[in-house]
């Protein structure tokens, strides 16, 4: 009987030392595992986007010369009436080409046909002639001045009346380009703000690992200016200077994050 007590002893002895190895090998066991969950990359992605305001300094508008009642009205068109239209252009050309803003001003007058029991008559003549303008914001006083004058023109003899439709804003490459890479910039500096953000939350090391780029496109706002003007109508002239607003562009990105 005494052996089987010695041999409790024994079988006790054992079971405490299997504890106590059993507990260091799950403690390092667990410590490994948590290692290795620490060393393991959590990786997601999100959208950024980032906006910013311009104001335009560019202009454009395409004025346009047509036949007033005088020419639309001839059958025919005599010498004189031939001479009369190339004056005005004339005029308009040597005009137009004092301001380094507008190009074109060429013309051209065609009949105008109406067809009555298989005969087809002339019954007047149409003219169609266009400038275009681009103008800068310091501009804008020299191009009403050149409107001024044309309508002037126009309205002196008779053969043509002046369209101005309203001016419309546009930008330069030099301030777009400029625009875009300040955007981008933004971009890179609102994913790092994130990854250093995700960093304090998650408790890890996270980083930036890729950031792709679309295309930024343009969100106008209202732009205020003056509606299209009637054919040779001076008090128009006077207004197509618009009321210069911002306009709106926005930039977007996919950055993926990598956290260890």
């Amino acid at each position: 009987m005494k052996w089987l007590h010695i041999l409790k002893y024994v079988v006790a002895g054992v079971c405490i030392v299997g504890a106590f190895v059993g507990g260091i090998f799950f403690e390092i066991l667990t410590d490994k595992l948590k290692k290795e969950l620490e060393q393991e990359n959590l990786e997601f992605s999100r959208n950024i986007s980032v906006n910013s305001m311009m104001m335009a300094t560019l202009f454009t508008s395409t004025p346009t010369f047509n036949a007033a009642k005088l020419l639309s009205s001839k059958a025919e068109l005599t010498s004189e009436d031939k001479v009369a239209v190339g004056d005005l252009f004339a005029k308009i050309l040597e005009r137009v080409s004092r301001e380094k803003f507008c190009s074109g001003g060429s013309y051209e007058v065609r009949p105008i046909y109406r067809y009555e029991e298989g005969a087809r008559n002339i019954i007047g003549q149409e003219l169609d002639s266009r400038l275009q303008c681009k103008i800068t914001k310091e501009q804008l006083e020299s191009y009403s001045a050149l409107l001024h004058d044309l309508d002037r023109f126009v309205s002196e003899s008779g053969y043509a009346t002046l369209n101005i439709p309203a001016l419309e804003q546009t930008f330069s490459t030099e301030e777009m380009n400029e625009n875009e890479d300040k955007m981008y910039e933004e971009l890179l500096l609102k994913a790092s703000k994130y990854a250093e953000s995700y960093s304090k939350i998650l408790n890890r090391q996270c980083r930036v690992v890729t950031m792709q780029i679309g295309n930024g496109h343009i969100v106008p706002r209202m732009l205020a200016a003056s509606p299209m003007a009637d054919g040779g109508s001076l008090r128009m002239a006077k207004n197509t200077t618009p009321i210069v607003q911002d306009r709106e562009f926005s930039s977007q990105a996919v950055v993926q994050f990598s956290c260890r």
